[in-house]
């Protein structure tokens, strides 16, 4: 439909018929949240949000929770148990560097 918002992008993709499949809606939500789900702006998808998991390494590691770096463990690893540990680190000279590293509970 040709909805337009205040602000932001619309996206209009014309397909050739060997690639049907992406007009399928949850082909092209599997994508976007393959590939855009961290992003650190909202992608809509006929109205509805796609990417609604938050990038966890980007904020201050004394503002994130013992469950929420658990959480996100489990949705990145596709695990069903807590990691052994992890280290957050944040550097900002000479480079900004944010990172999450976890080390799995099992090898």
């Amino acid at each position: 439909s040709d909805v337009r918002q205040d602000r932001g992008s619309s996206v209009v993709v014309h397909l050739n018929e060997d690639h049907l499949e992406y007009s399928d809606e949850k082909r092209v939500e599997t994508v976007l949240k393959k590939y855009s789900n961290f992003v650190n702006f909202p992608i809509y998808l006929n109205g509805n949000r796609v990417n609604t998991i938050e990038a966890i390494w980007s904020q201050e590691p004394r503002d994130v929770t013992e469950e929420s770096y658990a959480a996100f463990y489990k949705y990145v690893a596709n695990a069903y148990d807590d990691p052994l540990d992890r280290l957050h680190y944040r550097a900002d000279a000479p480079i900004e560097i944010k990172a999450l590293f976890y080390i799995p509970s099992f090898h």
